[in-house]
C-alpha cells in the first residue's frame, strides 16, 4: 500500500477514537461503478497496523449519518442557489415574516443564510441533533425563539438549529424538501438506492441529522465534492459551489475551517463529519475520498 495512504489511514483513525473500520476509494472515476467495483480496500486498525477488517464494513449496510446530514443539507442548498432559487445573502426572516418576534432583534434581521451554513449566524448555544426531536410542534418557530446576542461572522457556534433552518429556507425557496430536490437535481445518477431522510413535524427535511445511506454512498458524494461537482461527465453541483463548500473559497472574511460542513485540516485534506464515527475524508493528492 502507498505509504501516503497509510499516513491517511492513520489520520484518519486518529479523527475518531470510535472508528474501528474504513471504507477507502482511490483513483480516477470514469463511471459510477467505480465506487461498486473499482479499488476498494475494507481496512481496520490494529496494533500492528492496518489490516482487512475481520468485520469489515457491509457495503449494503444502511447507516445512520447523524451530523453528517448536513453535508447533504448544504449541497441542496447549493442546488437552490445555482437554480437561482436562493442566494447566500437571503435574511431568514424575510423567508419566514410569520413566525419573526414582535420586535426582532438587530441581528436576527441580519441573519442569511451565507451565514448559517457557515455556522456564524450569531446564536448563542449549540441545538443538539437530538433536542428538538420529542418536539411534535413547529421545529422553525422554535428556531426563532432562541436568540442572537453575537454580531454576524464575529463567533461560530456550531448547531444542528443552523442546519434546519438552511433545510427550511431550501424547501420554501424550492417548494421541494431537500431529499426531493437533490434527487431531481442529479443525486439519483450516484445510484443512491438506500438514501433517506427524516421530516420534522412540520414536513422539513431535519437538516442537521436524519439522513441513512450506506458507506458506499458516503464514497460517492464525497466523491462528487472531490472532483468539483461532476459525475460521469454530468455537472450537479457547481465548481465555484464545491470550492465554497470545501472551504477553497471563502464567503466572508474571517472566515475559520469551518466552511459548509466541511473541514480544512491545513494538511491537504478536508473532512466532514457525523457524531458517532461517520467521517468523509478528502484527500486531494492522492485523488482518493
Amino acid at each position: 500500500m502507498d505509504e501516503r495512504l497509510k499516513d491517511n489511514m492513520r489520520f484518519l483513525c486518529d479523527e475518531s477514537r470510535m472508528l474501528t473500520g474504513v471504507t477507502v476509494a482511490y483513483g480516477t472515476p470514469v463511471h459510477s461503478e467505480w465506487t461498486q467495483y473499482g479499488r476498494a480496500q475494507e481496512l481496520t486498525r490494529t496494533e500492528s497496523g492496518f489490516l482487512p477488517a475481520v468485520r469489515p464494513l457491509q457495503p449494503d449496510t444502511i447507516y445512520d449519518l447523524a451530523s453528517l446530514t448536513k453535508l447533504f443539507t448544504n449541497a441542496a442548498a447549493g442546488v437552490a442557489v445555482t437554480n437561482g432559487d436562493l442566494s447566500l445573502d437571503d435574511r431568514l426572516i424575510d423567508m419566514f415574516p410569520e413566525l419573526a418576534p414582535e420586535n426582532p432583534s438587530e441581528n436576527l434581521q441580519k441573519v442569511t443564510l451565507r451565514y448559517l451554513i457557515t455556522m456564524n449566524g450569531g446564536y448563542g448555544r449549540m441545538i443538539s441533533g437530538s433536542e428538538w426531536r420529542p418536539l411534535k410542534t413547529s421545529w422553525l418557530e422554535a428556531f426563532f425563539a432562541e436568540s442572537v446576542p453575537y454580531e454576524l461572522g464575529t463567533h461560530y457556534q456550531y448547531s444542528s438549529g443552523n442546519a434546519y433552518a438552511v433545510s427550511a429556507m431550501v424547501q420554501k425557496a424550492t417548494g421541494k424538501t431537500c431529499l426531493e430536490l437533490l434527487l431531481e437535481s442529479g443525486f439519483s445518477e450516484l445510484g443512491m438506492e438506500h438514501f433517506t431522510w427524516d421530516l420534522s413535524p412540520e414536513g422539513i427535511c431535519s437538516g442537521g441529522n436524519g439522513v441513512s445511506c450506506t458507506t458506499e454512498d458516503m464514497l460517492k458524494v464525497g466523491n462528487l465534492f472531490l472532483n468539483m461537482g461532476q459525475w460521469n461527465g454530468k455537472q450537479i453541483l457547481t465548481e465555484e459551489w464545491c470550492r465554497m463548500a470545501i472551504g477553497i473559497d471563502k464567503v466572508y472574511e474571517g472566515q475559520g475551517d469551518y466552511a459548509f460542513h466541511w473541514t480544512d485540516k491545513h494538511d491537504g485534506n478536508y473532512t466532514s463529519t457525523g457524531a458517532y464515527g461517520q467521517i468523509v475524508i478528502l484527500v486531494p493528492e492522492l485523488n482518493m475520498v
